[in-house]
């Protein structure tokens, strides 16, 4: 069991002290620096790996997200009534006729 070897308190320690980039080198105002290089080779290899339809369509969907960051977006029940996540990360994607 972990318990026993890390207490709650420890790991929380622990895993605020662990960054992924060199915090001196993070581009201020930059909200997702953390994960650039993470988003940067997966987009690279969306456009190797993706080849779309003819028959294409821009669309929007919100992530239902609970956490605190820069990035959630809300959306307004006065705007949009139906939706069922009003909290959380808007996506932009790209469906198309063949796969949705």
């Amino acid at each position: 069991m972990a318990r026993t070897i890390l207490t709650r308190q420890r790991f929380l320690a622990l895993i605020a002290l662990l960054h992924v980039v060199d915090p001196a080198t993070e581009a201020a105002g930059e909200k997702l620096c953390k994960v650039a290089s993470f988003i940067n080779q997966f987009k690279s290899r969306c456009v190797t790996l993706y080849l779309p339809a003819k028959q294409v369509a821009v669309d929007e969907r919100m992530v239902k997200s609970c956490h605190r960051s820069g990035i959630q977006q809300y959306i307004g029940i006065h705007l949009h009534k139906d939706k069922p996540t009003k909290w959380g990360i808007k996506l932009w994607v790209l469906p198309d006729n063949a796969n949705g």
